[in-house]
């Protein structure tokens, strides 16, 4: 993890990774780009920079809900159905799926960002949310969205019918 985290003056980096990367991904492919770029100190930085400006840093948080927003905001929903903690599915349709684990750039940044918006945020914490509430249950979450995007779709086209 690069050091240095509360500098601020290091937090403006020539080339913006937020601009790279078009936030949320949907290719495994471009989360394990992200992952090598954040090992740039200047790229974890501003990706810290701007996710503590979303999720806030006074410690007063609930890292669970904040670490579900911020990871819906860096990856789909689709995107997290191909991944577990480990890397083992449980499911016919994928033998194997990614370790979300071995981007130790990426669980470092959740963690570095929760950590400062719920000061009882923890590394076991932060392992629990990929682990359990994120990638366990992302099929679940993918077939809501996607549902209740069909659904917002259907209205709105009746309404545009009458």
């Amino acid at each position: 993890m690069p050091e240095n985290l509360d500098e601020p003056s290091s937090c403006v980096p020539d080339d913006d990774i937020l601009e790279k990367y078009h936030l949320p991904l949907n290719d495994i492919t471009r989360l394990k780009d992200m992952d090598n770029d954040l090992g740039e100190e200047k790229y974890f930085l501003r990706m810290v920079q701007h996710f503590n400006s979303i999720v806030g840093i006074n410690g007063q948080g609930r890292g669970e809900i904040l670490g579900k927003k911020m990871a819906e905001q860096i990856m789909t929903r689709d995107l997290m159905t191909k991944m577990s903690w480990t890397g083992v599915s449980r499911t016919a349709e994928f033998q194997k799926k990614f370790a979300f684990r071995t981007l130790e750039n990426v669980v470092n940044l959740f963690f570095k960002v929760l950590s400062k918006a719920d000061s009882r945020w923890s590394y076991e914490k932060n392992e629990k949310l990929f682990s359990g509430a994120l990638l366990k249950h992302a099929k679940k979450r993918a077939i809501a969205e996607k549902e209740k995007f069909e659904k917002k779709n259907k209205t709105d086209a009746n309404e545009i019918l009458e």
